[in-house]
């Protein structure tokens, strides 16, 4: 065998890093998205039940511990949530899944191809676009909510602004 007749190797691995990279941005994103959707139903059912300081910090670790699906399915008993948010949510769960569980075995053609490769990239970039709408439709509703109960947007943007300032410094 010849030089020329060596398979170029180098191709799938430069389209398959491509597509972890992407991958992995999106499950940034929808590691966001899962947190502020379990921010949402502790915050929502804190002004049900009456619960604040410690009770609500409590109740957000117990539902952080939920997977996502099952945080969407209790978000989808939420009054506070339009019946079009709770279909973006449910559809998040169902991308999600498949991107996390199923995706290597369904576009396990991607990286030997350049067609497949785009279109499962293509895919994987319209679910992390997708979660990022989400989730600021989801920080909208949040935001109805707590204006709802009093609570000045300000407030909610001063805090918004002190927890980015910590997490540029490197700390929680």
């Amino acid at each position: 065998m010849s030089a020329d007749e060596i398979p170029d190797r180098e191709t799938p691995n430069a389209r398959l890093r491509a597509i972890a990279e992407r991958v992995g941005l999106a499950v940034w994103n929808l590691q966001v998205l899962e947190h502020s959707a379990a921010l949402f139903l502790a915050c929502s059912e804190c002004v049900r039940l009456g619960m604040n300081g410690e009770a609500a910090r409590q109740l957000l670790a117990k539902l952080e511990k939920k997977t996502f699906g099952q945080v969407v399915e209790d978000l989808l008993k939420a009054e506070s949530l339009t019946a079009g948010l709770k279909s973006l949510l449910k559809d998040m769960v169902r991308e999600r899944n498949w991107l996390i569980h199923r995706s290597r075995l369904t576009e396990r053609s991607a990286p030997y191809s350049d067609a497949a490769c785009q279109t499962v990239i293509e895919k994987i970039e319209a679910i992390r676009r997708k979660s990022l709408l989400v989730h600021d439709d989801l920080a909208q509703a949040a935001g109805t909510l707590a204006q709802a109960n009093g609570v000045d947007p300000r407030e909610l943007d001063d805090k918004a602004e002190q927890q980015l300032q910590r997490w540029r410094e490197g700390s929680s």
